[in-house]
């Protein structure tokens, strides 16, 4: 990729990416290491506040919807 003023770089990610890279990075932290929501929420800490938020309800719905999918996939 080479960016608007011929610098090369990684290329840009579209938007809503970034929140959930961070939400499945809290998502892993929560269901195989075992830690809670509030102690790696600081994962999210860097993004803006918009992104950080869309993070936080992405994991909220994915645990509260976990017994559902896991029972869906098992039938």
């Amino acid at each position: 990729y080479v960016g608007k003023w011929g610098v090369s770089g990684p290329s840009p990610s579209p938007a809503g990416v970034a929140p959930r890279r961070a939400a499945l990075r809290i998502l892993d932290r929560v269901l195989r290491g075992g830690q809670t929501v509030d102690a790696v929420a600081g994962l999210a800490d860097d993004l803006p506040a918009a992104d950080r938020a869309l993070a936080l309800a992405i994991v909220g719905e994915s645990l509260r919807r976990l017994v559902e999918v896991d029972r869906l996939i098992d039938t």
